[in-house]
């Protein structure tokens, strides 16, 4: 169990912070000799580490910012963030896994923005990791952590493409991220409603391939009343010059 003392860092003899931190009613140590915590000051400043480029912030940190870093990691919910100035991000909402609300349990799972970002890609058949990484600007390392998140949350499934003669392996939707589209149509029926229009936007049609018509609404079109399934959808987006056919469950297209 952890306790006030786990809070506590602990004195180190050549770090910066020596002597200013003890345990409560235990006899402070003197600091550490000017001499001593200075002695590679062309790779230490108040004793962060100067560290080479893409290295993780925590291993340029005074080791009793590390002990304190990881104390408040496993009592908060925190998003690693920390930057290369040491300042940690505002700690995240708590866990709705077992929330009674469904709405709350359902944003544990799909309330990460780039979760229906990548659900809006896969169901482009746009599953490919590299497609993906560039596609969304984002980082590998976090590309690959909201991957393997959805894929044990049941959205994705690992599948295969051919290009040529070889196989590859890339993400496809599952019947669950399926059943998002819907959401997602109608977010870009709100976003197009409620949001300013760019300078080079335009107007995005979704039209329902089954009677060629555009439909207004998310689930059910409004032209034939039909319900919508992600493999009937086209979404023409004149920013791009494209007419995007969507893709079912199961389906990475190569690229």
């Amino acid at each position: 169990m952890l306790t006030a003392r786990d809070m506590v860092p602990i004195d180190q003899p050549n770090s910066s912070w020596s002597g200013t931190m003890s345990a409560p009613g235990a006899a402070r140590k003197p600091a550490a000799p000017m001499s001593a915590r200075n002695a590679t000051a062309a790779t230490h400043h108040a004793g962060w580490m100067r560290l080479p480029r893409g290295a993780p912030a925590e291993a340029g940190m005074p080791e009793e910012v590390r002990i304190a870093v990881a104390f408040f990691k496993k009592v908060l919910p925190w998003e690693s963030t920390w930057n290369r100035g040491g300042r940690e991000a505002m700690p995240l909402r708590s866990d709705w896994s077992e929330a009674l609300c469904p709405v709350q349990r359902a944003l544990e799972v799909v309330g990460d923005p780039w979760v229906l970002l990548i659900v809006r890609n896969v169901l482009h058949g746009n599953g490919r990791f590299e497609a993906l990484r560039a596609s969304l600007g984002i980082s590998e390392a976090v590309l690959s952590r909201r991957l393997h998140g959805m894929v044990e949350a049941g959205l994705l499934t690992r599948a295969e493409y051919s290009i040529g003669n070889r196989t590859r392996w890339g993400y496809a939707a599952t019947e669950a991220a399926a059943e998002l589209l819907p959401i997602l149509q109608q977010l870009a029926l709100w976003g197009e409603k409620h949001t300013p229009l760019p300078a080079a936007g335009a107007h995005m049609a979704m039209v329902h391939e089954t009677c060629g018509s555009e439909t207004r609404q998310g689930q059910i079109c409004s032209t034939c009343g039909e319900a919508m399934a992600s493999e009937e959808m086209i979404w023409v987006k004149p920013w791009k010059g494209s007419r995007d056919h969507l893709v079912g469950p199961g389906v990475v297209v190569p690229g």
